[in-house]
């Protein structure tokens, strides 16, 4: 029944346009229209009053829900379709979200784990820096140990090769051998030759002035080395027999020769430490001295030098000596002597000592002697018979003598310039 008051409707809705279309018409043509289909009219009117309205309207509103409710299927089709991928997408976003809380959760596990492991491997790093360092000071400490027994040893070394043996010097003693060797020639350019000027000035000529300038090196030298003996014998006693009588000293038990070696080489270095601060008390007691050289104390500057020279001499271990001097008519020993103003192969007289390391060792500097020259033809026998009177002769007998033999006399101002010119043309010709 619906269906058939739909069919008149839509048939009533398809009329009502030409209904409307007449109804606009002129009257004229309305009259037409009326008469024309007013059969039709009738009978659109007739099947209007047997629709039912309410039942129109009901059908229309149910055909409305349905077309509603066809339009209403497709979209919940879609929203479903739409929800399900939506879900789906829910359902992957919640396990991803979860296997993230898994992650972090393992990753603060692992992170915190890996703390506590660095904590403690920065423990470690610190007791190991501790060790290191510890071990760097022990290490240090172990290096200047090692260098310290390295100086002793080298030391003890040294003093083993050096003690005894002047052929091996220790280069840390300010007063070694070479150093003694180089002040012997310095006195021989500067108070040497002052002191012979001196002595000439004297009216002693020259051979004797040199021949009183050894003589006073010679005692010097005796002098020094009997100190230094009694001095080191004193303190040895005093050190191994304190509570004895001087007197009583020789007749006490001799300590072992070991120890008595030791001791007197440790009493040798501590006298050394002093020898320059003695000097001058041992120049004063020489010259105090009844055998003392003669014209020493006309020359106090040569004096002292010399002390000082001879003190040091034999301050070393063995002591410095000089040279054996040749007699006047000996062959000069080039080996130990230079030639002094002259040139010639036979001595007249020593000028200057060799200096020599040790008794009968190596020379350290040449000494100087005067040769007779070549040109002279005097025997052996002559030479030496001239040289003793000339050794007995005073002064005042040697001038005599030169005087009978033709000898200008000089005043002392020119023997003093000849003299000094003659030894600087000999020194630049030994150098």
């Amino acid at each position: 029944m619906m269906d058939k008051a739909g069919d008149r409707i839509l048939n009533i809705e398809g009329w009502l346009p030409n209904l409307q279309a007449h109804l606009r018409m002129e009257p004229e043509s309305m009259g037409l229209f009326l008469n024309k289909d007013v059969a039709q009219f009738v009978e659109i009117a007739r099947k209007l009053q047997t629709i039912d309205l309410d039942a129109v309207q009901k059908s229309f509103e149910s055909f409305q829900s349905r077309h509603e409710d066809g339009n209403s299927k497709e979209e919940v089709i879609k929203l479903k379709e739409a929800y399900g991928v939506l879900e789906e997408t829910c359902k992957n976003f919640e396990k991803k979200c979860m296997q993230a809380v898994e992650d972090k959760s393992e990753y603060e596990e692992k992170f915190k784990r890996i703390k506590d492991e660095l904590r403690i491997k920065e423990k470690e790093v610190e007791h190991l820096e501790r060790v290191v360092a510890d071990k760097d000071r022990e290490l240090k400490h172990m290096a200047k140990d090692k260098e310290s027994a390295l100086s002793r040893l080298s030391k003890e070394m040294g003093d083993k090769l050096s003690q005894d043996n002047p052929a091996i010097a220790d280069l840390s003693d300010p007063n070694r051998s070479t150093k003694i060797a180089e002040m012997y020639n310095s006195i021989y350019d500067n108070e040497w030759t002052d002191a012979l000027e001196t002595l000439q000035s004297t009216r002693l000529d020259e051979e004797h002035a040199v021949i009183a300038l050894l003589e006073i090196m010679k005692t010097i030298y005796q002098f020094c080395s009997n100190v230094k003996k009694e001095h080191v014998e004193q303190l040895e006693n005093h050190l191994l027999r304190p509570m004895t009588k001087r007197e009583a000293w020789s007749e006490e038990k001799q300590s072992t020769q070991s120890s008595q070696k030791q001791i007197r080489s440790l009493l040798m270095e501590c006298i050394k430490l002093g020898a320059k601060d003695m000097i001058p008390s041992l120049q004063k007691s020489y010259l105090s001295m009844r055998s003392k050289a003669m014209y020493a104390e006309q020359i106090p500057e040569y004096v002292q030098k010399v002390m000082e020279l001879c003190w040091l001499m034999n301050m070393c271990n063995p002591p410095l000596v000089f040279g054996d001097v040749p007699r006047t008519g000996e062959r000069l020993d080039k080996n130990y002597y230079k030639e002094y103003t002259k040139q010639g192969e036979i001595v007249s007289y020593v000028v200057w000592f060799p200096l020599l390391i040790q008794e009968n060792g190596p020379v350290l500097t040449k000494g100087v002697a005067q040769p007779i020259p070549s040109e002279t033809k005097l025997s052996r026998s002559s030479v030496k018979e001239r040289s003793r009177k000339d050794i007995k002769m005073t002064g005042t007998d040697q001038k005599a003598k030169h005087i009978a033999h033709g000898t200008v006399k000089r005043t002392v101002r020119t023997k003093r310039v000849q003299t000094r010119g003659r030894r600087r043309n000999t020194k630049e010709k030994i150098r």
